[in-house]
């Protein structure tokens, strides 16, 4: 009987230890609040850091629950899992300027990004 409720102790301070910090640690915007966080490392969507830097799961490469992308943030490519939500007023659209594709990107692969943008066509929009 011990175990168990020593497990819920420690679940429990667990709990409260992240609401006091109000940092989560996250791998996809799932892990945050859908619709109101983005999964963010360095300003762009987690899973596209991940890639571009040769990320790994340990706990210094994770990303940050935080605010929704901003005009001109990356929000979506090619080799994103997740897209991160753009702020209000603002649409994940393929991006208008070319952005470089990570290092070590297949030559002849096409790489595409999406940016947050104010209007664009919503069809082509995610």
């Amino acid at each position: 009987m011990a175990a168990p409720s020593m497990l819920l102790l420690l679940l429990g301070i667990a709990a409260v230890c992240k609401a006091a910090t109000g940092v989560t640690r996250c791998t996809s915007t799932f892990d945050c609040q859908w619709g109101t966080q983005c999964c963010q490392k360095d300003g762009e969507p987690w899973s596209f850091y991940w890639y571009y830097n040769g990320g790994t799961f340990s706990d210094s490469d994770l990303g940050t629950c935080g605010a929704l992308g901003q005009e001109g943030q990356i929000c979506f490519a090619t080799n994103s899992y997740d897209p991160c939500t753009c702020a209000t007023g603002l649409m994940c659209c393929p991006s208008v300027e070319p952005v470089d594709p990570p290092p070590g990107w297949p030559s002849g692969f096409p790489f595409r990004a999406h940016t947050c943008q104010r209007g664009g066509d919503p069809y082509a929009c995610i």
